[in-house]
């Protein structure tokens, strides 16, 4: 761990931004790689540093890997998150120095990892307590960020108010002029919910939650996400009305037009079905596949987006047509 720390110590920025110090060291048996972040290539993560720059032929299954920062969940395309390549090489254990301050990541490396049977641990307080030191002013930028997500927010369903990937699209979108070709593409959902206020109260929150399942089914790459939308929107940008984007629209047709025009689609081929307690859903499959989920309530539009996710022939069977 202390060997992880020096080598973090060494670490190069590629530009005039604040970024983190982070060393990682990987050990099986006689065997010991370090890596630090930017020794190879301007930007590159310790961790890619190591498995596949410094020791792409070095049989590392089962080794521990001791890395200072929480391994990413997402990089800007075509790069793969560091998460992704200790998964790939098979490490049996990591142990973590700090969690990432950036929200869209804390919390979710570790849970990547678990989720791919890998055990994880942490330094010891101490040690954990000099990694945060070195790192204080990246940690700063995240703490003082003018949209920083109040407290509250990050309590229950608030959450899902919020894009959580706002930091990594500002950074895409801001490094390529605005370029939605940086954050979106074919593989994106678009979940599209009513323009009104009463949509923005019940509906959005319930969006908020399907946007999650969607991004934790997506695993962290680049375009295997959602994004929330307006009906108005969606009815009048020609770009995403041209049939490219796999589309889930919730709400009934009363708040939400697209409802609408997917239900009287589905009709002619029967796809509808109940879902939920006094929810419904419809499917159309065109150049992309489409769905609709509502109820007569916001109680029942809940229901029925709940029985979606829920359901093996609901959203994971959406999302292998869409992500195949």
């Amino acid at each position: 761990m202390k060997m992880a720390i020096k080598e973090a110590r060494k670490s190069k920025a590629e530009d005039k931004r604040i970024h983190p110090k982070v060393g990682v060291v990987i050990v099986k048996g006689d065997f010991q790689g370090r890596a630090f972040r930017g020794e190879k290539g301007a930007g590159e993560h310790a961790e890619y540093t190591a498995l596949e720059r410094k020791y792409p032929r070095k049989s590392i299954a089962g080794a521990t890997v001791y890395v200072t920062l929480e391994p990413c969940t997402t990089r800007k395309h075509p790069k793969t998150p560091c998460v992704e390549w200790l998964i790939v090489r098979k490490v049996g254990r990591v142990v973590i120095g700090m969690l990432d301050p950036n929200p869209q990541i804390c919390g979710k490396g570790i849970r990547r990892l678990r989720d791919a049977n890998i055990a994880v641990d942490l330094f010891p307080p101490e040690l954990m307590a000099e990694v945060e030191e070195l790192n204080r002013e990246f940690i700063h930028e995240y703490e003082t960020v003018l949209f920083r997500v109040p407290i509250e927010l990050n309590r229950g369903a608030g959450a899902n108010l919020i894009n959580p990937h706002y930091s990594n699209d500002c950074q895409h979108l801001d490094d390529s002029d605005f370029d939605l070709r940086t954050v979106i593409n074919h593989e994106t959902i678009l979940i599209v919910v009513g323009d009104g206020l009463a949509a923005a109260l019940v509906d959005n929150p319930v969006a908020g939650m399907l946007r999650d399942e969607i991004d934790r089914f997506g695993g962290g790459r680049a375009f295997r996400r959602a994004v929330l939308i307006g009906c108005n929107r969606w009815l009048t940008d020609t770009a995403l009305k041209a049939k490219k984007y796999p589309t889930i629209s919730i709400g009934g047709s009363a708040a939400n037009q697209l409802t609408d025009i997917i239900v009287k689609l589905a009709e002619a081929s029967k796809s509808i079905w109940p879902a939920g307690k006094g929810g419904f859903g419809a499917f159309i499959k065109q150049e992309k596949p489409r769905v609709a989920l509502w109820g007569d309530t916001a109680a029942e539009n809940r229901a029925a987006v709940e029985h979606y996710i829920n359901s093996a022939d609901g959203l994971a069977s959406f999302l292998k047509m869409c992500w195949k």
